[in-house]
């Protein structure tokens, strides 16, 4: 076996049967502790990204700053830029780590599941069984049911010529859709909010002057730098990828929507709480 089957998808395949059997041979709560879990495994990674984003933001606002200063000397700009280029950019590539390690845990999820409901699936679980974990018996099947509801085993799109069977698979993908983009939104929001902020902070200042309102309408003017043109961009990446998960979602077994859908709920959940405790943290050194 190689290195990713045996450190990640072998790992993945004995806990998501440990957790089946704990809950009753319950497949959709199996799935959600895995989600729980990842999301866990996954959090030091998710702060040190969350990190990344916010001084690339900076790193995008002192660049500017940096060409505006020295815009009459391009040999002061582009010396200064090296330096923040050094100071920056390696925290960057460090950030691209933590994408490649959880790109690398969900096509793992994506595989086990998805080899869960195969004719073979029983049959490749008990090859990569660890000793303490029971082999499933000869002629044993995957209970899928969840809530009564849905069938994770199902693939949604072909229940499409059936409503009354197809709207709860239907559902489940808007979910998955929803909360991906939600959960990627909620990222942006925060920084719109630390914007808005420092915005009242500098406006309680005192009132402009005339001219330099003047100076505000000539900078409107300009194109968009590019920062501007990234956030832009990622807005619409953000969107297209919802919408293509849930056309995903709909061509995959439900189990994988379901997961997807949780993982982006503990998304929320947890950007929202490391949003407070930053927030608390700051009026605590503030007193």
């Amino acid at each position: 076996m190689d290195i990713f089957t045996v450190l990640i998808y072998q790992p993945i395949y004995n806990l998501l049967v440990v957790f089946y059997r704990l809950f009753g041979n319950d497949l959709g709560l199996a799935i959600i502790a895995i989600a729980i879990l990842t999301r866990l495994i996954l959090l030091p990674l998710t702060i040190r990204q969350t990190k990344m984003a916010e001084n690339s933001r900076e790193f995008n606002v002192k660049i500017k700053e940096l060409k505006e200063k020295h815009k009459d000397d391009k040999d002061k700009q582009t010396a200064e830029m090296g330096k923040l280029q050094a100071q920056y950019l390696p925290g960057q590539l460090n950030g691209c780590f933590a994408l490649i390690v959880q790109l690398v845990i969900i096509i793992n999820i994506y595989n086990v599941v998805s080899n869960l409901f195969s004719d073979s699936g029983l049959t490749t679980f008990n090859s990569i069984a660890y000793s303490f974990v029971p082999q499933f018996e000869a002629g044993a099947a995957i209970n899928g049911n969840f809530l009564g509801i849905v069938n994770l085993q199902t693939v949604g799109n072909t229940l499409s010529s059936n409503f009354a069977q197809f709207w709860p698979y239907l559902v489940l993908a808007l979910l998955a859709g929803a909360g991906q983009y939600f959960s990627s939104k909620i990222l942006m929001g925060m920084h719109t909010k630390k914007q808005d902020i420092e915005s009242t902070k500098d406006a309680e200042k005192g009132k402009k002057s005339k001219k330099s309102k003047k100076i505000e309408i000539k900078e409107e003017a300009k194109p968009a730098d590019f920062g501007e043109i990234m956030e832009r961009s990622n807005r619409q990446t953000m969107v297209i990828f919802s919408g293509l998960l849930v056309f995903m979602s709909l061509t995959l077994p439900a189990g994988l929507s379901l997961y997807w859908t949780v993982q982006s709920g503990l998304v929320i959940i947890q950007q929202i709480l490391l949003e407070r405790y930053e927030l608390w943290n700051q009026r605590k050194l503030a007193n």
